[in-house]
């Protein structure tokens, strides 16, 4: 076989040998690949539900600062 096709199975067999070991390793942690996936998940939301709300944090932090600067006074 060419040396390039032999470094790719190389490769290839190292990948496996990585993914096998972080199977164990997960499920040494007591942690599943579908735990793991739905705490992948949950953090997503979480960060998609933060972006979502910077307008509306940007229009709070407006306010607080014009209240603090004295323009925003009742009236």
């Amino acid at each position: 076989m060419p040396e390039e096709v032999n470094q790719e199975i190389e490769a290839l067999r190292i990948l496996v040998s990585i993914l096998e070991d972080s199977q164990e390793g997960l499920e040494n942690a007591g942690l599943s690949a579908e735990s793991l996936t739905n705490w992948i998940t949950n953090l997503n939301a979480a960060i998609d539900g933060t972006i979502s709300a910077l307008p509306q944090l940007e229009q709070i932090l407006d306010v607080i600062n014009k209240i603090e600067s004295g323009e925003g006074g009742r009236g």
